[in-house]
């Protein structure tokens, strides 16, 4: 079994794309805190290096030990045909599609979000500014 089996097997790749997206979802929404408090200019960078920091130490754990009905144990310790890896990576994929879906509408908020939509004067003032206005006078 070469290297990419065996970490597809472990679902070390899945737990991989799992952090990396919730990690991006957890900074999006610091982010959005972080700007709307006083927060100090050092916490979104602190962090950042949390969840890179983070990221090997989550792969590590997943190449090391695996979750069984009886709890988490090391991977040398389970046998390969009581293991419910195929299981748990499935629960991850609903996982990571859910943490993906979250991302994409707090994408799409963030994108079409505008201060016009709650604000019918600025409309007007859009309108007056382009000279249009001042033909019907």
């Amino acid at each position: 079994m070469n290297l990419f089996q065996e970490l597809c097997r472990r679902n070390v790749i899945r737990v991989g794309a799992v952090y990396a997206a919730s990690s991006w979802l957890l900074l999006q929404v610091a982010e959005l805190v972080i700007e709307n408090t006083s927060a100090p200019s050092w916490v979104m960078p602190l962090f950042m290096l949390a969840a890179a920091v983070g990221f090997p130490v989550v792969i590590i754990a997943a190449w090391m030990v695996e979750l069984t009905p009886n709890g988490l144990r090391l991977v040398k310790n389970v046998d390969p045909a009581d293991s419910i890896s195929s299981m748990t990576g499935r629960q991850l994929m609903r996982g990571f599609i859910m943490i993906l879906s979250m991302a994409v509408v707090l994408y799409l908020t963030d994108r079409f979000r505008d201060e016009t939509w709650f604000s019918p004067k600025a409309e007007n003032t859009e309108f007056e500014n382009t000279g249009l206005g001042e033909q019907n006078e």
